[in-house]
């Protein structure tokens, strides 16, 4: 963050301040970013889109993807990277912190899974942490959604009629930055 951003926002919003102006600006650079690998892609002759929504809203998933089935016809694959962080020691977590980071993983896959499935869906990929195999202090719950993707990606592996699915374990990458609430 610069302080040509930091200005820029406030120009735009001068109510903003500490922790809603940092939220502000990181929106605003991840879209950024998401535009630079659109072109990225776009040079290299591969028509991709990106589209927002809540994971664990169904009917956000549903409509999202028929846009998707609209424009392109199927969906060949997903690659499911939402996720939210609400670190805190377990003893002083609430039960909306630890099912809200349950719920963009777990339930997220799942809605993706299965309202892609029907229009030819041969892959899903979900953007995991090697967390959910060593384990973190003060993060339990993102531990544990990242483990039960992981386990609900497992158990869709290949087969007759199955898709294939991996859990992709990744250690921490810089200028990641997930949510701390939903929107």
């Amino acid at each position: 963050m610069t302080r040509k951003h930091v200005g820029l926002v406030k120009k735009t919003w001068p109510e903003l301040e500490g922790r809603e102006l940092e939220k502000e600006i990181s929106r605003l650079l991840a879209g950024v970013e998401i535009t630079r690998t659109l072109k990225d892609l776009a040079r290299l002759r591969v028509e991709a889109s990106y589209h927002r929504c809540d994971v664990t809203d169904q009917h956000q998933v549903s409509r999202v993807l028929e846009q998707v089935v609209s424009r392109y016809g199927r969906i060949d694959g997903i690659i499911h990277g939402a996720g939210m962080i609400r670190d805190s020691f377990m003893e002083l977590m609430s039960a909306p912190d630890f099912t809200d980071v349950m719920d963009v993983k777990l339930l997220g896959g799942w809605n993706l899974y299965r309202h892609s499935l029907p229009h030819g869906l041969r892959f899903i990929v979900g953007l995991s942490s090697v967390v959910a195999v060593t384990g973190n202090m003060g993060q339990v719950n993102y531990c544990a959604a990242n483990r039960a993707l992981a386990a609900f990606l497992r158990t869709l592996s290949p087969g007759k009629g199955r898709i294939l699915s991996k859990a992709l374990m990744l250690p921490p990458i810089e200028g990641a930055a997930w949510q701390t609430s939903r929107r």
